[in-house]
């Protein structure tokens, strides 16, 4: 992974990191010259690649590839040499945004109004009947993939089901930084009604 993203013609290094997180992370110190708003959007090809070859919570997602700030550069030893567990101590620092809705809610109490637009029933059904649905399907089938994204995250979900991740992400940050964020309403069947038709469902 590592080498992949750092022979990116941006020059940038690259250092994957996991320990003490649920999910893995990828950080990334550009030159100095580079623009740090959109390195994200230049290397996400390339990390979409290297998932390809990983499985389980060890893929990025996409909010999980940070950049460093530009006073908080990786700690190294000599030269060249990063020293990886005091540069990854201090990813706290790096730019990081969850932009998520900051209200949880119930997916029941909006699944009427997603069904009155879709053709055919939606059941709900718990968490671990949904991975057993999974653990039943080929997961080296390359169509499977396709048509059950899903699969590439099993392993994280069974965690999460055994109690031992959480889906939840700290979206401080993004609440301090964006006036809408700090604003946003819970989502309800009004944008329910309006999003299946910009899906185009």
């Amino acid at each position: 992974m590592e080498a992949l993203i750092q022979g990116h013609p941006l020059r940038m290094r690259a250092l994957a990191v996991g320990q003490g997180r649920f999910q893995a992370a990828l950080l990334l110190e550009p030159q100095p010259d580079t623009n740090r708003a959109s390195l994200v959007e230049e290397v996400w090809p390339l990390v979409k690649q290297a998932n390809l070859l990983v499985s389980g919570h060890g893929q990025l997602a996409r909010t999980k590839v940070e950049v460093t700030n530009a006073g908080k550069p990786f700690q190294h030893a000599g030269k060249s040499t990063v020293v990886r567990k005091l540069t990854a101590n201090n990813a706290g620092n790096a730019d990081i945004y969850n932009l998520v809705n900051p209200h949880p809610i119930v997916w029941e109490s909006l699944l009427g109004t997603l069904q009155s637009h879709l053709r055919h029933q939606v059941n709900i059904v718990s968490p671990r009947n949904w991975i057993n649905s999974l653990l039943k399907l080929d997961v080296l089938d390359s169509s499977e993939l396709a048509r059950r994204p899903a699969l590439k995250l099993l392993e994280m979900f069974e965690e999460i089901e055994n109690g031992k991740g959480s889906l939840a992400f700290d979206a401080e940050h993004g609440i301090r930084a964006s006036k809408t964020m700090a604003t946003l309403d819970t989502v309800n069947p009004t944008w329910m009604n309006i999003w299946p038709e910009q899906w185009k469902f």
